[in-house]
């Protein structure tokens, strides 16, 4: 048995080693090869980097250039041609669309600065500047200058590089109709802008990103560095000697250090500015090292496991037993595969079924880079929230045709989803028997790809019997508003009542009398009084009826609400001694609205104030102040109304507006009244926020402002 043993010993030891002679050159020569190939892969892998890199940068600079060049080219045929020598608006909306550049200005032929839109550059003088020089007798084009030490031109004797701040001009020749040089339109160009666009890739990438005109001068780096800014043909311009030959091109260099480079360039489309990428061999070759490490480890397990040889019998039984247990294994995945996605298709199923019982309907949209809206996903149930049989509503033209006038379509909705990240907006939908129904729209952004695309998700409901509650909510408010003013109202209608019958007694007397004369002003006074009771009346009677929140908006004076508040509430405030201070402008801003609402709102903050004041027990002024203004610029419309009540408590202040929120006592408040009152403001377009003062409480309503003058 031994010698048996001793034969298949030596049998397996001389199979090793002949095994061993066979393999070892044979990983050697495989993994120089693969070495080899990790080393040419991770250079081309960074050359297409360089190239995507540099075409995305110049790319990016190429639409900024056109889009400055147009401009100026557009001031310098309207200054050509005669047209206005400076539009300040219009210079004005160019900076504020184009945020790169830090001026506009234009010279006469001399040089002299005589318009700009920064005031100190006026009366500058440029003529001296070479790429002036340059201008006067060159070809008509768009021109690349030199960096400007400082922040616009030349600050000073300073260089770039003491100043550390630095302008990039850009210009344009103006000619006269005949051809001759009349001056030069000039944008500064903020270098900042393009050490943006470089940090971006170089942050992106690990790169470092150039900036060069095409007479080799440095402009600006990713680095945002002054150093070499301005120098004309220095030793880091790896391309220094590939223009005009060649508009683009990748190399590996070695820089003025010594150090080896992977580097790419390109020529903007103007053909003013070159982009040069680079990056260092190591950074380029670091991943290729990895490879050849993780090369060597392997290898070198390879060739350990032929001293396993000697093991070759054994491991071929365990080989066998491994692939027995694999097939095996395989069959039991196989089986478990089917039945996971039999369960899938069944909670599927399942799924479906429970969202078709919701009272919901829910979808998914996806933007294209288009701007189009594709409904990939809808589920719910249709007809129930609309009251539309699902085939009735199958495109979005369907939608458009049923929603009430005035109604933005879905696409609209969308795109303000899109650009917002989320949005709800509450419609109507006409019904198959002529009525309408409310619904609410939720949908939010749940993802973006790289190229443009959005994926929206939402969900519409129906919220008929909400609005119904809460037009309830807003009636008993109205009626709860009117039981408190009704002992103040009373006493203003008593007044005009009183003295009309006095009038009366006074001008049977004179009838009795034959006193003529006195009979007309006793008439007059009556039908004046009479004329008082019926506008507080007529006021009464409009704040109980309210107002319908789908009616247009119509246009109206705050005075004119103002003026049907105080009719409602003044006897309120005079029997609480409460001061009234109003500042409406001469004359009062006109705003956009429902008037009924509006004075519904005045009436319930002028009552809470004036509530909130006869809760204190000190000898502090009682006094409502009412602020109106417009802002020109925004074309919205604000009412203030403060107090001197101190103020709202601070745990209550941020849910001032949230329904049963109150800081009266049970017998007075119901909490739903400035729940109510930011309703009638948001159905109006508007915004009513609320703040503490030193004094008390300020309540801001915000409206548009109308464009037409209000209704007789």
């Amino acid at each position: 048995m031994s010698l048996r043993w001793f034969r298949a010993s030596l049998r397996v030891r001389i199979a090793a080693l002949l095994l061993s002679i066979t393999l070892v050159p044979t990983f050697v020569i495989f993994y120089l090869i693969l070495s080899d190939r990790a080393y040419r892969d991770a250079i081309q892998d960074g050359r297409r980097v360089m190239i995507g890199v540099t075409s995305s940068v110049t790319d990016h600079l190429s639409r900024a250039l056109e889009t400055t060049d147009i401009v100026l080219l557009d001031m310098a045929t309207r200054l050509g041609e005669g047209g206005e020598p400076w539009d300040t608006a219009r210079t004005t909306t160019r900076l504020r669309e184009l945020p790169y550049l830090r001026a506009l200005l234009v010279t006469d032929a001399s040089g002299r600065v005589r318009y700009s839109s920064v005031d100190a550059l006026v009366g500058m003088t440029i003529g001296t500047r070479p790429w002036f020089q340059e201008m006067w007798d060159g070809p008509r084009r768009l021109y690349v200058g030199a960096p400007e030490a400082g922040r616009f031109l030349a600050e000073g004797a300073g260089t770039v590089q003491e100043m550390r701040r630095w302008s990039i001009p850009l210009a344009r020749p103006v000619l006269t109709p005949a051809g001759g040089f009349r001056g030069v339109v000039v944008a500064l160009v903020n270098p900042d802008y393009l050490t943006m666009v470089g940090a971006r890739a170089a942050q992106a990438f690990g790169v470092t990103v150039h900036f060069h005109s095409v007479d080799g001068t440095m402009l600006a780096t990713s680095l945002g560095e002054p150093d070499g800014i301005g120098v004309r043909f220095n030793s880091d311009w790896l391309f220094r000697d590939f223009l005009p030959a060649r508009d683009h091109g990748t190399e590996m260099v070695i820089d003025s250090t010594g150090v080896p480079l992977l580097a790419s360039f390109a020529v903007a489309q103007t053909g003013l500015v070159v982009v040069e990428v680079e990056q260092k061999m190591r950074d380029v070759l670091a991943p290729a090292r990895e490879r050849v490490t993780e090369l060597r480890v392997g290898i070198g397990a390879i060739a350990a496991t032929t001293l396993a040889t000697l093991l070759i019998l054994s491991l071929v039984s365990a080989k066998v037993a491994r692939e027995q247990m694999a097939a095996r294994n395989a069959e039991l995945l196989r089986a478990a595969a089917e039945r996971e996605a039999e369960l899938l298709l069944t909670a599927r199923g399942e799924m479906q079924r429970l969202l078709g019982g919701l009272p919901s309907i829910i979808f998914r949209a996806e933007r294209a880079g288009s701007g189009s809206y594709a409904v990939g996903y809808v589920a719910g149930n249709i007809q129930t929230v609309t009251g539309w049989p699902p085939d009735a509503l199958a495109c979005e033209a369907d939608w458009s045709a049923r929603l009430s006038p005035g109604t933005p379509p879905f696409s609209r909705f969308m795109d303000s989803v899109n650009r917002v990240g989320e949005g709800h907006r509450e419609y109507r939908l006409r019904q198959p028997d002529g009525t309408w129904r409310w619904l609410r729209t939720v949908a939010m952004v749940l993802g973006r790809s790289e190229d443009g695309k959005a994926e929206i998700v939402g969900h519409i409901s129906d919220i008929t019997a909400e609005r119904a509650a809460t037009a309830q909510l807003a009636a008993s408010a109205r009626l709860a508003s009117l039981g408190e003013m009704a002992s103040g109202l009373a006493h203003e209608l008593r007044q005009p009542l009183a003295i009309m019958s006095t009038a009366a007694e006074n001008m049977m007397r004179a009838l009795a009398q034959e006193r003529l004369d006195l009979v007309t002003p006793r008439a007059k006074r009556i039908v004046e009084q009479a004329d008082r009771a019926s506008r507080i009346i007529e006021h009464l009677r409009r704040f109980a009826r309210g107002s319908n929140e789908t009616d247009p908006r119509t246009a109206f004076g705050l005075d004119e609400a103002m003026d049907g508040a105080l009719s409602l509430v003044r006897s309120a405030l005079q029997e609480a001694s409460v001061d009234l201070e109003m500042t409406l402008g001469s004359p009062a801003p006109i705003v956009l609205g429902h008037l009924v609402a509006l004075e519904q709102v005045l009436v319930n903050l002028l009552l809470n104030a004036c509530q909130a004041m006869e809760q204190r027990d000190d000898a502090s002024p009682r006094r409502i102040m009412v602020q109106a203004g417009q802002a020109a610029d925004s074309g919205q419309v604000f009412i203030a109304v403060s107090d001197t009540g101190g103020g709202i408590a601070e745990e209550v202040l941020p849910r001032m507006f949230e329904p049963f929120i109150t800081t009266k006592g049970p017998e007075k408040g119901t909490g739903l009244g400035l729940s109510i009152c930011h309703g009638l403001i948001r159905a109006m377009g508007g915004t009513i926020e609320a703040r503490n003062e030193t004094a008390g409480a300020v309540f801001t309503i915000t409206l548009q402002a109308a464009t037409e003058p209000a209704a007789a």
